[in-house]
């Protein structure tokens, strides 16, 4: 009996150790752990000059590295981790084994245009979280890892989550001081706002730097629409809730020692423009993004009153980000009118309603709308710094068809679609027009634009060199956004006869061909007057920046051209030639 029992025993702790070991091997699957690295090792030996071209790209950028003493390739990993390099790379790895091997000896690592990092596919997807595992990984205390820049990696919601899953299996005493993720088709921060609210010490990126890319999947909400007027309430909004508390803990607009600030996109955005960020993803010094605060909009009239009707309110055709009054704030500041004997005579106007976001001015037929949040802590010098972007989708539904006494969010995993736009007209025949992008943008297969129906970027170009389209259809995305079917047409490229999908956001693809008059036109490279507005009948050059009068526009197909006072043709398509006084 004693016998049985014995081995009962032996077989139950057997199993608990087989079942316990299963276990740790499950989880210890999904921790993308790196080989340990022999740090006796030279950077000849771990990067040998006949080896790949990979591994010479990485060496390259370890030799010019940004470090206490310059670093030599006979140094052990050992030497060069004491010496805290910091390096960029800008040229596209396919194999980023050469990366990991060196990734514990960093201090810093830019790693910027990258077509492998991003785990799109079953070749690449283990790519990101194997190098966030690698830099946290063999850091001594002394020499942690203080900042990882993924700039222009084509990025996506789905690689932000698991960047972050990884990052949650190592503690703080290796920490990166900041992330950026600058440019990338990253524009749901529900991960991060998980991530920095969860428990634990298990949260080694401390800080974010992550203004977006617009044509990226993002969180979708309905609002009720009165008019052109369109109401959310703040509850709906994660940012104002979750992380960004007041210093008493309670739930308002703007969180302890930063502000947040919103706006709808209608056009070009101030984050869009990449001259005013540099190639860490950080603001350039001097620049001010385009922010007001309710403060800057306080309306003191002789009357001596303070009116706070519209303190929450933003306009949908504004071009700036606005702060709306937290209500603690505003509740800090009536109180100082009511006690302080100065303002004793003053009236306080209140919110017309304090618990919700107001948009007014909002188009006419709109049935959706592109906000943009704007999160952003206040730095130790008070300038502030971008943190990040979150971006949301918000469907209107008019009052006369709405059941909803307030907005409700709701996820649609289903959508994949938020070309900015704030409305577009129902159209079913092309336009006859030629459209030049202004901005990089995608050509995509399929009118609801995802990484896998990208055929080509087309990146922000000069005036002069911008890629042209013909329009020769339209479409829409499964979320109803109305996308050009285009056939590229650009002079000389090699993507010309290339057909797709592009935007039909009119701040991405505007007319290629002026449709104004004017006086004068001054040409922006060599320029010929013909006989004909069909450009026939060669007459005259016209050298760079030659300043020419001009009596009318016509058109002639789907193009335009000035008419000379002399009779004679030039073309109006804005890559040769632009308006002047």
């Amino acid at each position: 009996m004693k016998g049985n029992l014995f081995r009962t025993l032996c077989f139950s702790v057997l199993s608990f150790i087989v079942l316990l070991t299963g276990l740790l091997l499950t989880n210890t699957a999904t921790v993308h752990a790196v080989t340990t690295i022999d740090m006796n090792q030279t950077v000849d030996q771990v990067l040998p000059d006949n080896g790949s071209n990979d591994e010479q790209i990485v060496k390259k950028a370890l030799l010019n590295a940004n470090s206490k003493t310059k670093i030599e390739s006979t140094m052990t990993l050992t030497q060069v981790q004491e010496n805290k390099p910091q390096i960029t790379i800008d040229q596209p790895l396919t194999d980023y084994t050469p990366l990991l091997k060196i990734a514990c000896t960093l201090n810093g690592l830019t790693l910027t245009h990258q077509t492998n990092l991003s785990g799109s596919t079953p070749e690449t997807k283990d790519n990101l979280p194997n190098l966030i595992s690698a830099l946290l990984t063999n850091h001594p205390a002394y020499s942690p890892i203080e900042f990882l820049n993924l700039n222009q990696d084509d990025l996506s919601n789905s690689d932000l989550s698991a960047l972050l899953d990884t990052a949650k299996q190592f503690k703080t005493n290796t920490t990166f001081l900041t992330l950026s993720l600058y440019q990338n088709n990253i524009s749901d921060f529900s991960p991060w706002m998980d991530y920095k609210a969860s428990p634990g010490d298990n949260k080694p990126i401390y800080d974010l730097i992550a203004p977006s890319s617009l044509e990226a999947e993002a969180p979708v909400l309905t609002a009720q629409l009165t008019g052109t007027t369109a109401k959310i309430p703040f509850t709906t909004f994660r940012e104002l809730t979750t992380l960004f508390t007041s210093s008493n803990g309670s739930e308002d607009i703007t969180f302890h020692g930063g502000t947040i600030a919103f706006k709808v996109n209608n056009g070009s955005d101030f984050f869009d423009d990449p001259s005013n960020f540099d190639s860490t993803g950080r603001l350039i010094s001097g620049k001010e993004f385009p922010s007001t605060s309710y403060l800057d909009t306080l309306n003191t009239p002789q009357g001596k009153t303070f009116d706070f009707q519209q303190i929450d309110t933003i306009d949908a055709q504004s071009k700036n980000y606005y702060e709306p009054a937290p209500a603690n704030q505003l509740a800090y500041f009536e109180n100082l009118l009511d006690t302080a004997p100065a303002y004793k005579d003053y009236t306080v106007l209140p919110p017309t309603d304090p618990n919700s976001l107001t948009i007014t001015n909002v188009p006419a037929n709109s049935t959706v709308l592109h906000l943009r949040v704007l999160v952003y802590p206040d730095s130790e010098d008070g300038n502030p710094t971008i943190s990040y972007i979150q971006n949301y989708t918000v469907k209107l539904h008019p009052a006369s068809t709405s059941n909803a006494a307030t907005t409700t969010p709701i996820t649609d995993s289903s959508f994949k679609d938020t070309t900015p736009t704030v409305s577009q007209p129902d159209k079913t025949q092309p336009e006859n027009k030629i459209v030049y992008t202004t901005k990089k943008i995608g050509l995509y297969k399929s009118p609801t634009f995802t990484s896998k129906a990208r055929v080509c970027w087309y990146n922000q170009a000069t005036r002069t060199n911008r890629p042209m389209f013909k329009i020769i259809g339209y479409a829409r995305s499964k979320n109803g956004v109305l996308r050009y079917k285009v056939k590229d047409v650009t002079p000389n490229a090699k993507t010309y006869g290339q057909i797709g999908y592009i935007t039909a956001n009119d701040s991405f693809a505007g007319n290629a061909y002026y449709q104004t008059k004017t006086k004068k036109i001054k040409v922006l490279r060599g320029l010929n007057s013909y006989k004909t507005k069909a450009l026939t009948g060669k007459k005259v050059h016209y050298r760079r920046n030659q300043v020419i009068k001009v009596k009318k526009l016509v058109t002639h197909n789907l193009t335009t051209r000035y008419q000379l006072p002399n009779g004679r043709y030039v073309s109006a398509n804005k890559r040769l030639v632009i308006q002047v006084k």
